[in-house]
């Protein structure tokens, strides 16, 4: 699997995954590969078309950083099947 494989197959799970949170914009942040593991590491973003019940906790995530979420999908290299989806914390520039 190439690089332009991997995150035309992370986009599609990431739709396939969060599809009934109703998300849009699907957008690369990062790619990275982990030979250790074979999987490709590729942080997407994307936007919700409706609220979320912790956009209107005081911390709101939307307040840092816009109104999108970041997540990293992990993908097997050799078989392209999806490995598992993470959280992309951000931190803000101080």
């Amino acid at each position: 699997m190439d690089r332009v494989e991997a995150v035309q197959a992370a986009k599609e799970y990431a739709k396939e995954l969060f599809a009934d949170e109703h998300i849009s914009e699907i957008l690369l942040e990062e790619l990275n590969f982990d030979p250790d593991k074979d999987e490709w590491l590729i942080t997407v973003s994307f936007a919700h078309t409706r609220p979320t019940p912790q956009a209107t906790t005081p911390l709101a995530r939307g307040r840092l950083f816009g109104d999108r979420q970041y997540k990293v999908v992990h993908i097997a290299d050799r078989t392209s099947e999806f490995a598992g989806v993470t959280d992309r914390l951000l931190t803000p520039l101080a």
